[in-house]
């Protein structure tokens, strides 16, 4: 009995990292039209992944407060565009460099419906990062904002 309980009081504490609390303003935005967000499947909970020495891994005891399907779409809501959008994330995780780290994220967003539909694929890479799930939540959160600016860029200007 005494090893279980000394096992229990070894448990790390689990972390839940928010995000998109003050980064995306909430005024007078426009709003999108519906916007639909699909993901790899190890991307489809709210885990934090990270690649450290070869090894593609989730952390143990820390997530996302919002799985990345969710913080997506709603960043997606403020790029105004009224047509149907649509996204596939396809990586998103943290990379550990040495005593820093950065965080990849690639997507693909389709704005439209039939032939009048574009598609556009991202790759956005922040980097100067430290370490741990409180700086791939930062990442994370670093490469949305600049994939809404982009996205936002590339579909206005197409209209």
């Amino acid at each position: 009995a005494l090893l279980f309980f000394a096992g229990c009081a070894q448990k790390n504490e689990i972390k839940y990292y928010l995000l998109g609390a003050n980064s995306i303003e909430r005024g007078e935005v426009k709003k999108s039209g519906a916007v639909t967000v699909d993901s790899v499947s190890y991307l489809s909970g709210d885990k934090i992944w990270y690649l450290k020495d070869g090894l593609f891994l989730p952390y143990k005891n820390s997530f996302f407060a919002k799985t990345p399907k969710e913080f997506v779409a709603e960043s997606l809501q403020t790029i105004g565009i009224d047509e149907k959008i649509t996204v596939k994330i396809t990586d998103a995780y943290q990379i550990y460099e040495g005593d820093k780290s950065s965080f990849a994220l690639s997507v693909t967003i389709s704005v439209g419906e039939g032939v009048l539909r574009k598609v556009k694929n991202y790759k956005v890479r922040k980097g100067e990062l430290g370490i741990g799930a409180k700086e791939a939540a930062k990442g994370f959160e670093m490469c949305v904002l600049e994939l809404v600016e982009r996205a936002k860029n590339d579909f206005i200007s197409l209209r």
